[in-house]
């Protein structure tokens, strides 16, 4: 699995990003040992008002290209490796950065709104605000779903939402395979 935001991350420490990101917000956006605050970074670029799309904006055209890369060179080594019949790109963004040419499908985990929000204030910390924040900063669950071309309905156990994606994943290999596969949904 390949998980973009984890590349993000990992881009956002590179010092040539880093001197970039200086550049274009100030020392502002760095801590006490000189790397990129995140937090402080994304009450510039998330919210609806004008400067913070501007700002947005700016960010995305420096990190998209190269987390893309990444995510591209990662797909490539992979083929290399071989032995491998499904990547999994993780990424919340893939529609509004564009990535959707490098991805075979596109699979919408559809979440029902309550889950969400727990899952974030559990794993991340955010409250409300913040996830409706970033939330808005995103295309509309709607949009996601209108152009997915699987789609994965995540309200029960994860096991029920795993044998929807292990069905999802069995279609595409017998689609993109001259031979015909058996696979067990048990």
């Amino acid at each position: 699995m390949i998980d973009g935001d984890h590349i993000g991350h990992q881009i956002l420490n590179r010092q040539d990003v880093r001197d970039k990101l200086v550049g274009l917000f100030g020392q502002a956006i760095l801590n006490s040992t000189g790397e990129i605050e995140r937090s402080v970074l994304g009450r510039m670029v998330f919210g609806n008002d004008e400067r913070s799309l501007q700002n947005r904006t700016r960010l995305e055209q420096v990190v998209h290209p190269l987390i893309k890369n990444e995510i591209q060179s990662q797909i490539n080594q992979a083929h290399i490796q071989g032995g491998i019949d499904v990547i999994f790109l993780d990424a919340a963004v893939i529609l509004e950065a564009g990535w959707r040419d490098i991805c075979d499908a596109v699979v919408f985990l559809d979440t029902p709104t309550e889950l969400r929000r727990q899952r974030v204030q559990q794993q991340r910390g955010w409250n409300d605000e913040k996830w409706k924040t970033r939330e808005a900063s995103q295309y509309s669950l709607e949009k996601k779903r209108n152009a997915a071309d699987f789609i994965v309905t995540n309200n029960g156990t994860i096991e029920e939402a795993g044998l929807q994606l292990q069905q999802i994943v069995c279609r595409l290999q017998q689609h993109a395979s001259d031979e015909s596969h058996s696979c067990r949904h048990d």
